[in-house]
């Protein structure tokens, strides 16, 4: 869907790129923010994703994450366990500037939670 709809933005400096997220193409240092919806319980390597958004975004940028504070399911047919906090709290390159705990359950999980970190250097 977001490639059909990328036309519309033809004249902005956003662009969309499919690709590994455990793996990122791009240097270093490259972003001055990362954001990530839905996506860690997406994927099975969730330590390594937010490892790499984290690698590529500047020193004191930002990485913001909305995502299920907690889930053990495959969106795309494999297993993800997911728990948020402690995924977070277990990176010690950022530090988080912002947690906002989601009023609304969504079906697939009790608790969804928006985190806003910053790349400690």
């Amino acid at each position: 869907h977001a490639f059909e709809r990328r036309r519309e933005f033809s004249d902005t400096y956003i662009w969309l790129e499919e690709g590994n997220a455990t793996n990122l193409r791009f240097s270093d240092h490259k972003f001055d923010i990362a954001v990530l919806t839905y996506a860690l319980a997406g994927i099975p390597d969730n330590h390594g994703a937010l490892a790499e958004a984290v690698r590529v975004v500047k020193p004191y940028g930002k990485i913001c994450i909305l995502d299920f504070d907690k889930a053990d399911f495959g969106i795309f047919g494999g297993s993800v366990n997911l728990n948020l906090q402690e995924l977070i709290l277990g990176n010690t390159d950022c530090k988080t500037v912002e947690h906002l705990s989601l009023p609304k359950p969504h079906p697939l999980s009790e608790k969804q939670s928006i985190y806003i970190l910053e790349r400690k250097y």
